[in-house]
């Protein structure tokens, strides 16, 4: 196996999942990364990272023992511009990077499918994992026999350039995200949740971006977790008067997402946010059409 010393760093990107009424099946990959290193050391170096301690780690450790692969003891870092606690995937980062490293260390050749089903048994849902592997936008649906089908969705040119982040100085813990959530909802919510995420996937993929708006207006996890961002519907309304194509919560916030901004939007949700009780940082990005990949690998 692997000799002391062998490292691997793989390059993940951050990923906005729920995207508008896609809720735990659409998401989409942005042009930030977080930086995995798995570095092989000995098994009584004081150095060593353990799984209970590491994401990563955890995330290496599943998938060898899902092959019936036995791991090495590895030390771990995590550096990069993707914030923890914010809705774009910091999380989904660690695991894919422990994923990509196993296979990259043990010389594996898990195809994107099983890559994708690895990751989801440590993060517990796939619509982060999946684009941050494949990157772009990606639907994905974990099935009951242990699968998890994960299709790319072709954007047409044009129709997605990039995007704008609204990233708070406040988290919100995934835990109290999820607790906001109702156990059940009126029909009447799946119906319109189910019309508008066909909507959103067929707007992209033909270029409607005219469309967007209808297609991210959500009713099963927006409005229970309003309360945790301040003013938020105010904030997503002045997006889109901005002239955006649309906007939404990212992930389970805080973060919020604007597809396609206008020459004038960041002026105007500046203008917007400065009363805000937090304190917002804008950042314009593309997507990022090119998912997880091993950047380093060096040799003991």
């Amino acid at each position: 196996m692997s000799a002391t010393g062998r490292s691997v760093t793989v390059r993940v990107p951050a990923t906005s999942a729920n995207l508008g009424t896609g809720f735990d099946a659409l998401g989409l990959a942005v042009a930030l990364h977080n930086r995995v290193t798995l570095e092989v050391v000995a098994a009584d170096d004081p150095a060593r990272t353990d799984a209970g301690d590491s994401l990563p780690v955890a995330a290496y450790e599943r998938a060898c023992a899902e092959h019936g692969i036995e791991p090495v003891a590895v030390r771990c870092t995590v550096a990069g511009d993707v914030p923890p606690s914010r809705g774009l995937g910091s999380s989904a980062t660690c695991v894919v990077g422990g994923v990509l490293a196993a296979r990259a260390l043990h010389g594996t050749d898990w195809d994107d499918d099983e890559l994708v089903r690895l990751g989801t048994l440590t993060e517990g849902h796939p619509d982060n994992v999946a684009p941050a592997l494949l990157g772009g936008v990606v639907v994905s649906v974990a099935a009951a026999d242990g699968r998890v089908h994960s299709v790319p969705v072709p954007v047409a040119p044009g129709a997605l350039p990039e995007v704008l982040l609204l990233v708070p100085d406040h988290p919100v813990a995934t835990a109290e995200a999820r607790a906001a959530l109702p156990a059940s909802v009126p029909f009447a919510d799946a119906v319109h949740n189910a019309a508008r995420s066909a909507l959103l996937v067929a707007a992209l993929a033909t270029g409607r971006t005219e469309a967007l708006s209808e297609a991210v207006d959500d009713r099963l996890h927006q409005p229970h977790r309003a309360h945790l961002v301040p003013g938020v519907e105010d904030v997503l309304a002045a997006a889109r008067a901005s002239g955006a194509s649309a906007a939404c919560v990212s992930g389970a916030g805080p973060t919020l997402l604007v597809l396609s901004p206008a020459t004038g939007t960041e002026a105007a949700l500046s203008a917007h946010l400065a009363d805000h009780p937090w304190s917002w940082q804008l950042r314009r990005v593309p997507l990022e059409a090119h998912g997880a990949a091993v950047e380093e690998s060096v040799a003991a």
